[in-house]
């Protein structure tokens, strides 16, 4: 096989907050002789990103992905000195400077979708893509249903986290219970619910720490609600950046609590179960890993007693949670390995570049 360059687009939220999987992502492609240069906003978090192997180029500040032409020049010129071979947008937001670079450098490019409703901020023009990626099945059937690109086009692409052996939820019997709740955007009303419910447990002399992941932007209502309650002394407020924060903070965890579902993929979810902690989340989140009673438990979004209850049953029975834990680590070594997603994906670019991979050999 011969070596691959491929130019990943990508806006700075994807970055941040899959940092997570591009990183082993990166490095697991170099193994199969596919090189990385990250065309990144300015200002973006890439200490996730390893640099090298991975070549960055800042591309400046782009309002919905588009740059002024002047920019866009030069980050073609860039491209081209590197005799990159592929495009991949890595986010809806990023499709259409992605398209123009592919477009000025005459090389193909491919889209990745997370969010249900990206088929309808794409429209028809990405049909020209020479792949467009889902991350989920919702969203594969999303992008289907909407035409976003001829059905043999669209292509599933999970993605792959590195897993810890076993469950760190609940090993030590006298210790105070930790719960951190948070959310992937803003989800004032239901990170609300989830500190109501907070308040009704530490009423029933529950023994536990509460933490809260939060956006500062709805902050200040939050503390309003936490005060309000008498919990200042039980609620520690965390930002949520820098992003590579974020598995530390799931690792000391015994329970995360998704608090409201988002139209994209829930990687806080992903990392909190690939940290070996039992998730509870609301319903209808967006990722093939959300399985209830199976790898996460879920409840009502917005329903506070259904927190309360659920949240108990995992305090009152941690050898049932501790396997809700290992039962989602099992699932994720099964379908979302790094590994996993590195085979998918050089599968996927050299079809598209029109180059078939070579068998493996069999040790």
């Amino acid at each position: 096989m011969e070596r691959v360059r491929v130019g990943w687009v990508a806006s700075d939220q994807t970055i941040e907050s899959f940092g997570r999987i591009l990183a082993p992502l990166a490095v697991g492609l170099m193994d199969e002789l596919v090189e990385i240069v990250a065309i990144c906003p300015l200002g973006a978090e890439i200490g996730e990103l390893p640099s090298p192997p991975v070549e960055l180029i800042p591309s400046g500040k782009s309002r919905r992905g588009l740059l002024r032409r002047r920019g866009t020049e030069t980050l073609t010129r860039q491209i081209r000195s590197r005799k990159v071979h592929l495009i991949h947008a890595l986010d809806a937001e990023s499709a259409s400077l992605a398209r123009r670079l592919a477009h000025d450098t005459k090389t193909n490019y491919i889209l990745t979708c997370h969010a249900l409703g990206d088929a309808r901020r794409l429209g028809l023009m990405h049909r020209r893509a020479g792949a467009v990626l889902g991350t989920s099945e919702p969203v594969i059937t999303d992008l289907i249903k909407h035409h976003a690109a001829p059905a043999e086009k669209v292509r599933l692409l999970r993605p792959g986290v590195h897993q810890v052996h076993q469950a760190s939820c609940f090993l030590d019997p006298e210790r105070t219970v930790t719960i951190v709740a948070g959310t992937m955007g803003r989800g004032g009303r239901g990170l609300r619910e989830v500190i109501k419910a907070f308040a009704k447990l530490h009423q029933q002399d529950y023994d536990c720490r509460f933490f809260v992941i939060s956006d500062r932007r709805g902050e200040k209502r939050l503390r309003a609600l936490v005060k309000r309650l008498d919990l200042r002394h039980e609620v520690t407020f965390v930002d949520r950046k820098p992003a590579s924060c974020l598995p530390g903070i799931f690792k000391a965890a015994d329970i995360y609590v998704s608090a409201a579902p988002t139209r994209g993929l829930d990687v806080h979810s992903l990392l909190a179960m690939a940290a070996g902690v039992p998730v509870l989340g609301a319903k209808k989140g967006v990722g093939d890993f959300l399985l209830d009673g199976t790898t996460v438990l879920q409840f009502p979004a917005g329903e506070t007693s259904q927190i309360v209850t659920k949240l108990g049953s995992l305090l009152d029975d941690t050898a049932w949670a501790k396997g809700l834990a290992e039962r989602a680590l099992e699932y994720l070594r099964k379908n979302h390995t790094p590994a996993q997603m590195v085979t998918a994906l050089v599968e996927i670019y050299r079809d598209v570049i029109g180059e078939k991979p070579a068998p493996k050999s069999v040790q």
